[in-house]
C-alpha cells in the first residue's frame, strides 16, 4: 500500500480488516474504504492500494488496483503479463471506478506487485522502463526461492545508480498447488 500520508497506515488497516468481515470481492473492499475515508471525513487524507484474494483451494485469483502500480503474473513457463484493471485512488473522490481481473493460477505461478517507487528505481526513473526489467528479473529467477528473487530486485535497484526517491515495496506470491 502507498500512502500520501503515512502517519495514517495503522488507520486504513484497521478499517481494512473491519471491512473484510462484511465484503468479499476486492470492489466492494475497496469501495467501501473509499466511503469511509471520503473528503469531507478525512479531510486531505488519500492513498493508493491493491487489493487481491486468492482461493487456495484451486488458486482462482482476483485482484482491484486504485491508483496503484501495475502487477505482474509470472507463469511457471516463463510468460509474464501484465494485470489489467484499475482505477482511482481512494479517499480523493466520493465516488471512484475501479475494475477488478480475475485469473488462474497453475502451480509455480507468481504472481507481483510493487510501488512506484521500486518501479522508478528499476527504471532508472521511467516507469515504463520497468515492465521490462522486472519481467525479465522474473523470467531470470523462475525456479529460486522467492528470497532470491526479491534480494535480486534490491540489488537490481542499488545498481540502477537513481536511490529510491519514493517508498519501495515488492510482494510477490507463488502458488504452490492445492495443498
Amino acid at each position: 500500500i502507498a500512502y500520501s500520508l503515512h502517519d495514517q497506515i495503522r488507520l486504513i488497516t484497521l478499517s481494512l480488516a473491519q471491512t473484510m468481515g462484511k465484503a468479499f470481492s476486492p470492489i466492494a473492499v475497496l469501495s467501501t474504504l473509499n466511503r469511509k475515508f471520503q473528503p469531507q471525513r478525512t479531510g486531505s487524507v488519500f492513498f493508493t492500494i491493491s487489493f487481491g484474494l486468492i482461493d487456495v483451494r484451486n488458486g482462482e485469483w482476483s485482484l482491484c488496483r486504485a491508483g496503484h502500480s501495475w502487477a505482474l503474473l509470472v507463469e511457471k513457463s516463463g510468460q509474464c503479463s501484465t494485470i489489467q484493471g484499475g482505477g482511482m485512488a481512494l479517499g480523493a473522490f466520493d465516488e471512484v471506478v475501479l475494475e477488478e481481473s480475475r485469473g488462474l493460477l497453475s502451480p509455480g505461478d507468481r504472481l507481483v506487485l510493487c510501488s512506484d517507487g521500486l518501479l522508478e528505481a528499476l527504471s532508472a526513473g521511467s516507469p515504463g522502463d520497468a515492465y521490462g526489467v522486472l519481467s525479465s528479473l522474473a523470467r531470470q529467477h523462475l525456479d529460486d526461492q522467492l528470497p532470491v528473487f526479491t534480494s535480486a530486485a534490491r540489488r537490481l535497484c542499488e545498481q540502477q545508480g537513481t536511490g529510491l526517491r519514493d517508498d519501495a515495496s515488492l510482494l510477490v506470491i507463488e502458488w504452490p498447488g492445492k495443498g
